[in-house]
């Protein structure tokens, strides 16, 4: 930006009608020069709000990704699938202890001695 020193304004009544086109020219000239200044400033400060309003406009689109409803119905459907899975996995447990279980060799224990039975092979279903 150039710098301009302002100067107090001649009296206008000392000078001649050359002087006074001159001094209105170099007014003239100064007014175009700020105005181009003003025009390239705003356009900066424009371009700068449209930055400003697209990063908002995208925080918002974050947050709502991070804290809107459709992350929480998101988060209550992840921790339904959770306790879903888990009840599977409990139920896949406890049918596999119970299969395991039936094909084992049953041990008559009498007594602390061992009969007859536990020395036959076990048949394992299939």
């Amino acid at each position: 930006m150039p710098h301009v020193t302002l100067t107090a304004l001649p009296d206008l009544r000392t000078l001649d009608s050359d002087e006074l086109k001159a001094l209105v020219i170099q007014q003239h000239s100064l007014i175009i020069e700020n105005h181009a200044l003003v025009l390239e400033k705003n356009a900066a400060l424009e371009s700068q709000q449209d930055e400003i309003q697209r990063l908002k406009l995208f925080i918002a689109k974050l947050q709502r990704m991070q804290f809107g409803p459709s992350s929480e119905r998101l988060a209550h459907h992840i921790d339904q699938l959770e306790l879903g899975l888990e009840k599977w996995k409990r139920t896949w447990r406890q049918n596999r202890r119970h299969s395991l279980d039936s094909r084992l060799p049953h041990l008559n224990l009498h007594a602390g001695h061992c009969l007859p039975s536990c020395h036959e092979k076990p048949k394992l279903r299939r």
